[in-house]
């Protein structure tokens, strides 16, 4: 295997190239769901959190950003469901959608929520009850509301009750996401080199 150049581009097209060549089996073999939720875990997951640690020109030119204005509106923002739950037991399906519009939720945040998730292992799957199958898949995450120290500037938690935002998917429109994450990686890398 050849050594890698920039370490978050270079893993994520090679996290791009997996997906491209393995996806349709695992859809297959009804193996999907596991197959994305293994690849966020390292494809998603470690570009952000080295991204973020970088202070980044790819994650600041989000931060602000409503989803509609930003890379990620090519996804069906339609399809994908954003909830607040009052516990991590809470089923996503047993809740309405929040009245809070996906389309204008900032970037950041949207990102945020599927990070958390992912690292925390907050993540729940939907069946489908006609066919018995995985038919969606929930991202939880703890909605901190938070103000600043004035005597060290860490962040205090403000709300005694914990809220939790939840987003929620179709697999393929999961799918979607995680090869726009990886282009958005390799376009604004490129834009970066000019």
């Amino acid at each position: 295997m050849s050594m890698y150049k920039d370490y978050t581009i270079d893993f994520s097209s090679r996290c791009k190239k997996i997906i491209d060549l393995y996806y349709k089996n695992s859809k297959e073999k009804e193996l999907d769901v596991s197959f994305l939720l293994m690849i966020a875990s390292s494809s998603f997951v470690i570009p952000f959190e080295k991204i973020r640690n970088d202070s980044n020109h790819i994650y600041d030119c989000n931060k602000g950003k409503k989803l509609k204005d930003s890379y990620f509106n090519k996804l069906a923002l339609e399809k994908i469901e954003l909830k607040q739950l009052d516990t991590l037991e809470t089923k996503p399906d047993s809740v309405s959608n929040s009245k809070r519009n996906i389309e204008d939720m900032e970037t950041s945040l949207f990102l945020s929520i599927i990070r958390n998730a992912i690292s925390h292992g907050n993540i729940q799957v939907i069946e489908q009850l006609s066919t018995k199958k995985i038919g969606k898949i929930a991202f939880i995450s703890e909605k901190f509301n938070s103000d600043k120290c004035s005597r060290c500037n860490q962040r205090i938690r403000t709300n005694d009750k914990k809220i939790y935002n939840c987003l929620v998917f179709k697999a393929d429109e999961f799918k979607r996401f995680l090869d726009l994450w990886l282009n958005f990686l390799k376009d604004e890398n490129e834009m970066e080199k000019k």
